[in-house]
């Protein structure tokens, strides 16, 4: 367990569990971990990207939070996807939308 508050903010961060690394380009380290964002607040899962040279904790990128039941929904969505037939569409060919 990792404890870091950011103290500008007076804000706790408690990182539970680092549960993985998703990608590092030697700056900063996009990781899922499970994490309680300020005081009193229940720990969710978290995606975010930490300063890789900050061992303190204290530099994160905004990120997403999501309960386990909306983990549950995404590796049953990931699990279903067919990932070895993807093909990553050409920038190009994206239609935009004006939303009104």
């Amino acid at each position: 367990m990792f404890h870091a508050t950011k103290s500008e903010d007076n804000f706790a961060v408690l990182v539970h569990q680092r549960i993985g690394e998703i990608s590092n380009d030697g700056n900063w380290s996009k990781q899922l971990t499970v994490t309680e964002w300020g005081y009193n607040n229940p720990p969710k899962f978290d995606i975010r990207m930490w300063d890789a040279m900050d061992e303190d904790r204290k530099r994160s990128t905004k990120g997403i939070t999501m309960t386990l039941d909306e983990m549950k929904s995404l590796k049953e969505i990931l699990e279903n996807f067919d990932f070895e037939n993807f093909v990553m569409p050409d920038k190009k060919l994206i239609k935009t939308f004006e939303i009104v």
